[in-house]
């Protein structure tokens, strides 16, 4: 969070590139940031074509294989339509018919906020909220724990008759895409 003249305080944007070797020594990172920024243009574009650059770079200037690549995200709303609208739509470097595929990781720290947020609209501050939370976070950690997550809370949303419009107004997106954790657009699904 960044101070404002005038009073209150606005969230930076900062994205990251880092490039590991197979024995995962740092092999070099680009840091990036720009002040508060509505759906963060700036930052988006210059990310994607450090990527872009990066890829092209190591796979066609120097004929290294393709990385394994890794996007790790807080998952707001402005990381997630990067993912959506940059990233998975990415191709190939060495073979533009195909796409790049990209492990999407959500950091535990912002995962587990979202669950206790959850918890708090459902069913209110409180021991109930602390005691299902608490189940969530172990959950989380766990094979298949998003999914597992997820379908708690719609079990519980369909038990206690929660409205879509409680849920998505009351809880931050989250949701899975495939088998990858993608604590997104639960807003969108109503699950």
């Amino acid at each position: 969070m960044l101070p404002m003249r005038g009073g209150g305080y606005k969230e930076g944007c900062v994205g990251t590139v880092a490039v590991f070797d197979r024995s995962g020594d740092r092999l070099g990172t680009v840091y990036l940031a720009y002040e508060p920024e509505s759906k963060q243009l700036r930052l988006t574009s210059q990310l994607e074509a450090l990527v872009e650059g990066v890829l092209n770079r190591w796979c066609v200037e120097q004929g290294q294989p393709l990385p394994r690549l890794c996007y790790i995200t807080d998952a707001g709303d402005a990381e997630c339509e990067f993912y959506q609208k940059v990233l998975s739509r990415m191709k190939d470097p060495r073979d533009t018919s195909k796409y790049l595929h990209w492990q999407r990781i959500i950091d535990y720290f912002h995962a587990t906020t979202k669950i206790t947020l959850m918890a708090e609209a459902v069913f209110g501050p409180g021991q109930k909220a602390s005691a299902w939370a608490r189940k969530m976070r172990k959950l989380l950690l766990k094979p298949g724990g998003v999914s597992r997550v997820l379908h708690s809370a719609a079990g519980i949303k369909s038990c206690w008759g929660f409205s879509r419009e409680k849920i998505k107004t009351s809880i931050p997106p989250m949701s899975i895409s495939g088998d990858v954790p993608n604590i997104c657009s639960m807003r969108n699904s109503g699950g």
